[in-house]
């Protein structure tokens, strides 16, 4: 699996569940903090922030909001993004003046070339939280290439158009749980039940 956005390798980790199975994880996230907790717990980690372009030295905003990276609170995972997006500021009534940002310098690179960097020929499951900067991160990744089964997409204002480009691209949404899009490839059911069960079940580890 691949999960762009990974965050912290516990809290609210996509990827842990699928780590302790036992799957090779690749994970990606530009906030030094969160690479470096990789690394300590054994993860496979590389530090880039994703879209559609490969770019050295951008800026990233990180909206710091707690020293406390290892209980179950919210530190840097909510808004922090190459541009925090005025969607999401609109949607919780606030402006980029009441967020705790710290900007930092991050090298920026495309799905397709983190991927082909490491000679992936084939991925089954992708997970997408970037804080609204998903179909910028997709725009990036062939999906006629790598042919994930399954593509998880944060959707935290609920835009139409995130299903309008999975439609466009071949994915259908098979299930959504709360701004968790979860689409799957048209034709595709061998993979599918592992994350049915996953999310039927009720486990908590579900993205911010």
């Amino acid at each position: 699996m691949v999960e762009v956005g990974a965050a912290t390798p516990d809290f609210i980790s996509m990827s842990r569940h699928f780590r302790e199975m036992g799957w090779r994880c690749i994970c990606i996230d530009p906030n030094p903090k969160y690479v470096e907790m990789h690394r300590q717990a054994g993860s496979e980690i590389y530090q880039y922030a994703c879209s559609y372009e490969d770019k050295d030295n951008v800026n990233f905003q990180i909206v710091h909001k707690s020293d406390n990276y290892t209980d179950d609170v919210i530190s840097d995972q909510s808004y922090s993004a190459l541009k925090v997006k005025e969607n999401y500021l609109s949607h919780d009534n606030i402006t980029i003046n009441d967020l705790p940002v710290v900007n930092i310098k991050v090298n920026m690179r495309k799905l397709d070339t983190v991927l082909s960097q490491l000679k992936i020929k084939r991925v089954d499951y992708v997970s997408i939280d970037v804080e609204g900067w998903e179909i910028e991160v997709m725009r990036g990744f062939n999906t006629l290439k790598y042919k994930p089964e399954i593509i998880l997409l944060e959707n935290y204002t609920h835009l139409p158009r995130y299903q309008e480009y999975m439609n466009k691209i071949g994915y259908t949404l098979d299930k959504q749980v709360e701004y968790n899009y979860i689409f799957k490839k048209n034709q595709s059911a061998s993979a599918f039940s592992v994350f049915t069960r996953w999310f039927n079940k009720g486990d908590t580890r579900k993205s911010v």
